[in-house]
């Protein structure tokens, strides 16, 4: 049951005497998307099929599974040379650099280094 596209190939037309699909007719769908060059939303559109359904054979197919919290990591850090007051640390923030002293307040430089916009700390 193909149907012409607008470039002349052969497209696919999804199953209708069914309302499950078959993994044969999953590997078909993203075989068809693939090779339309077109985005998850039009394609859908084209064929009457719901995103989430193209999206949900998509993951299945491909074995991605959605994401539910971006992961957590560390900053970069760079070790530099200490003041010459004695030691300490410098915390590099985006642009920022925040120079820490020895008995420095932990809690205080928690909301400045989430002020700067680096939340991880």
């Amino acid at each position: 049951m193909a149907e012409t596209s607008q470039q002349g190939a052969s497209e696919w037309a999804p199953p209708r005497e069914r309302r499950r699909w078959t993994a044969a007719d999953g590997r078909a769908m993203r075989e068809a998307l693939r090779a339309s060059g077109d985005g998850v939303i039009p394609f859908a559109q084209r064929h009457g099929l719901h995103e989430e359904r193209v999206r949900r054979w998509m993951r299945k197919l491909d074995g991605a599974r959605p994401a539910l919290a971006a992961p957590l990591g560390f900053a970069p850090v760079r070790l530099v040379e200490p003041p010459a007051e004695g030691p300490g640390l410098e915390v590099a923030v985006g642009g920022a650099v925040v120079r820490v002293r020895r008995g420095f307040d932990a809690a205080l430089l928690r909301h400045v280094v989430a002020a700067l916009g680096g939340d991880a700390c």
